[in-house]
């Protein structure tokens, strides 16, 4: 058996062994006294039980951070985490936006930018280049013109 085919079944084992897991992935935020966001961790790929609980653990132990909230994984947390999932610390919140009101509305604007943009601003953006050359066109000559670019006076 080659090396190349040998890695195949392994990565093929490995990927049926994540799907049987169903592991969708984990995300907890550490959050302060006011409950805002003090340093979120996400793992794409599963962790091992104990690394994942220490590094849990080790945010609890931080004087900044006073509970944990999992946002992705609350399943995968209870099933391999037994000193989290019972621990009155950690919050699975139900429903809850995965970002601030004031991301999201970034990424809003981001994705839509015409949506939040002045109708000045708009009205300036739907106007038509000027005819710099006095062609009666708009042509590149016009654009190169308007960059600066001295052009040489054809008949």
């Amino acid at each position: 058996m080659r090396q190349k085919d040998l890695r195949r079944m392994i990565m093929e084992e490995l990927g049926r062994i994540r799907e049987e897991k169903h592991f969708a992935g984990l995300e907890v935020s550490a959050l302060d006294d006011a409950g805002e966001e003090v340093v979120r961790m996400t793992w794409a790929r599963e962790p091992s039980a104990e690394v994942a609980e220490q590094t849990l653990l080790a945010q609890l132990d931080n004087p900044t951070v006073k509970r944990l909230m999992v946002h992705k994984g609350e399943d995968w947390v209870e099933a391999n985490l037994r000193a989290l999932a019972d621990d009155a610390r950690v919050d699975y919140p139900e429903e809850e936006s995965r970002f601030s009101p004031e991301q999201e509305e970034q990424d809003d604007r981001l994705a839509n930018p015409d949506l939040y943009r002045d109708e000045d601003e708009l009205e300036e953006k739907k106007k038509p280049f000027p005819d710099l050359t006095g062609d009666g066109k708009v042509t590149q000559a016009d654009i190169l013109k308007g960059r600066g670019v001295e052009l040489d006076e054809e008949d």
